[in-house]
């Protein structure tokens, strides 16, 4: 839950409920499914590639997740967020966390949960990117990954597991500086086409 008058508040760019505008907000922006992807500079060229691709439109392993997701959330008492925040300074990097908690004591915690096939015992690399990328833009400084391991779609255990991950500032500069060659292909790109038109 985000209080009235928090930060965060005034970083909002849309809500997934609405998904067209989520989408529309989303187009050309870095969020932390890119990040996860992110996992050397070496190979921005390729995540240029599949950022002037076609978006991802989802599998039935992603769409499993997205219906578990609430479930697992409530597991821990965390409302699901809908909500699509920018970074204070940069506003292209964006970040749709899957649960946002503004303690008592001021802290921003964020959550991810996932589901899988094949049990966990820490953060995969890729969803620890996509959890340092939404801790940086959010300013969060620690995040709950919660997982459900299932067999066919079927939940293993009665409740979802979970560990804590804590925000990584090296990390998260060294995701920064590929978003930023990424996005300047992607400008190279845009001009190129505007000089053929």
């Amino acid at each position: 839950m985000i209080p009235a008058g928090h930060p965060l508040r005034e970083l909002v760019v849309a809500d997934s409920r609405d998904r067209p505008a989520w989408l529309a907000a989303r187009e050309g922006r870095f969020g932390g499914s890119d990040a996860a992807g992110f996992a050397k500079l070496t190979s921005a060229p390729l995540y240029l590639k599949a950022k002037l691709g076609e978006p991802f439109g989802g599998n039935p392993y992603t769409r499993h997740g997205n219906e578990r997701e609430a479930r697992m959330l409530a597991a821990y008492h965390l409302d699901q967020n809908t909500l699509m925040f920018r970074h204070p300074d940069r506003p292209e990097h964006v970040s749709t966390p899957d649960a946002v908690l503004v303690t008592a004591a001021g802290e921003t915690i964020i959550a991810e949960a996932k589901t899988t096939n094949k049990p966990f015992t820490s953060a995969p690399p890729r969803y620890w990117r996509q959890m340092v990328w939404n801790m940086y833009v959010t300013g969060a400084t620690r995040c709950l990954f919660i997982w459900e391991t299932h067999e066919g779609f079927r939940a293993l255990d009665l409740e979802p597991e979970s560990l804590w991950v804590l925000h990584d500032l090296d990390e998260a500069a060294r995701l920064v500086a590929i978003a930023d060659r990424v996005q300047e292909g992607m400008a190279s790109a845009r001009r190129f086409r505007e000089d053929l038109s």
